[in-house]
């Protein structure tokens, strides 16, 4: 889960993951890690189960220390703020850091507050140019009341599997070296 401090991340979290560890290990270490299950029989209907670790990774940690947690990613939970323009425009800097030590791994992007109508700063042409870059879903979310979090995790979680599907079939094609 990457974004700029202040985005919604540690909500997000809090409300849609298992928490046993406090926020304060953010602050501490420039990440912290939760997990979430989801149940994917929404477009996969094939009733598999998904363990996601979550690492909230603070917006300056990712160019320091935090490439470490970049390394071992396998989807990035892209989250900028609706009344935030320059979120937005750092997402593209964020991802771009990932899938230089993932490589090109499934994304997600999340417009946190889009419930704040009267303070948006962002349009919905901006989030598409962004998400069509990237070949990625796009949410429309609101941390607060919980509007469309559940589909963004889901849409995460769906892209992670097919992704690491379509990989294993493509080494089971090549053979071994």
């Amino acid at each position: 889960m990457v974004g700029d401090d202040g985005v919604g991340k540690r909500t997000l979290m809090r409300r849609a993951a298992l928490d046993p560890v406090g926020d304060r290990m953010v602050d501490l270490l420039g990440a912290k890690v939760s997990k979430k299950e989801i149940l994917l029989p929404v477009r996969l209907r094939d009733g598999t189960v998904l363990d996601l670790i979550l690492w909230t990774v603070a917006a300056g940690v990712l160019k320091g220390r935090g490439r470490t947690f970049a390394a071992r990613a396998v989807g990035i939970f892209a989250v900028c703020d609706a009344t935030r323009r320059d979120s937005l425009a750092h997402l593209a800097d964020s991802i771009r850091i990932v899938f230089a030590f993932s490589g090109e791994i499934p994304v997600v992007v999340a417009v946190n507050k889009w419930d704040m109508e009267a303070d948006r700063k962002i349009g919905v042409e901006e989030v598409t140019a962004l998400s069509q870059a990237y070949g990625s879903d796009f949410f429309f979310i609101s941390a607060t009341t919980g509007d469309r979090v559940e589909a963004a995790f889901q849409s995460l979680g769906e892209r992670i599997l097919v992704f690491r599907r379509a990989m294993a079939e493509r080494e089971n094609r090549q053979g071994p070296p």
